[in-house]
């Protein structure tokens, strides 16, 4: 729930409404009033878990964001956030989703979505002749999840021949209506976003 003054940080820090501030919060207040900065989780959400449900949370748009998920020091996840309800393991769901430069997340359990992290830019405009570098991932412990970190970018192409016809629907043994096999079509522009894969991450683990 957002209910606190998510307009600037120091706006949120003197409103954080009745609740405190959440990291749903804190997150749309960074987007809103870029800087630097580390979101930290209070010594009581230790071995807690944080549970995101009805959406996810705002994609990292603000840049120079760093979640710390590790209280005690030790560089080991303190915090869980997982999906709960319809959220959970719903398609394209992403635990933290990256559209900026300079993000760390470090030390932080991400279960339960279908993606854990998603490095992707922002898709409404269309982003043109941009690259985020810089970001990275340390110590996280991703599990129950379809795909634990996906890198996701836009190319258009242009001035192409039309794309080449569809292929003939084969017939299903199970008596169902056949369906087309889409091609993609591609188009080009001098449109390009790309995100630095050199930099991106440092390390990672996974658990069964």
């Amino acid at each position: 729930m957002v209910n606190g003054d998510v307009a600037t940080v120091a706006g949120l820090i003197a409103n954080p409404g009745p609740d405190g501030i959440s990291l749903r919060e804190s997150i749309e207040a960074t987007n809103n009033d870029s800087g630097t900065y580390t979101i930290r989780f209070a010594p009581g959400l230790a071995e807690k878990t944080i549970e995101i449900e009805g959406s996810t949370l705002r994609p990292l748009t603000g840049g120079g964001v760093t979640v710390e998920g590790d209280i005690d020091g030790n560089d080991e996840p303190d915090v869980t956030v997982r999906a709960t309800g319809a959220l959970a393991h719903n398609l394209g769901a992403a635990g933290f989703q990256i559209s900026s430069s300079r993000n760390h997340l470090h030390a932080l359990r991400v279960e339960g979505f279908f993606t854990g992290v998603e490095l992707r830019p922002i898709n409404n405009p269309l982003p043109s002749h941009q690259t985020f570098a810089d970001n990275t991932l340390s110590d996280l412990v991703i599990r129950d999840v379809r795909d634990g970190v996906r890198l996701t970018f836009y190319r258009l192409e242009c001035g192409l021949a039309e794309p080449p016809p569809k292929p003939p629907c084969e017939p299903t043994t199970c008596g169902r209506t056949p369906q087309l096999h889409e091609t993609p079509s591609r188009w080009e522009s001098p449109a390009f976003t790309s995100i630095s894969s050199a930099t991106w991450m440092t390390a990672w683990k996974a658990s069964p």
